[in-house]
């Protein structure tokens, strides 16, 4: 299933990436738009 292929790829990348816990806030609220507007 892709969706859950990019989830399993974005998720850790944006938190590899992340500096502080807001930023990974927002990077989750983001790719929860992302999956249901798929």
């Amino acid at each position: 299933d892709l969706v859950e292929l990019e989830v399993d790829v974005l998720i850790p990348a944006s938190l590899e990436n992340t500096i502080t816990e807001k930023n990974a806030s927002n990077d989750l609220r983001e790719l929860i738009k992302i999956i249901k507007s798929s």
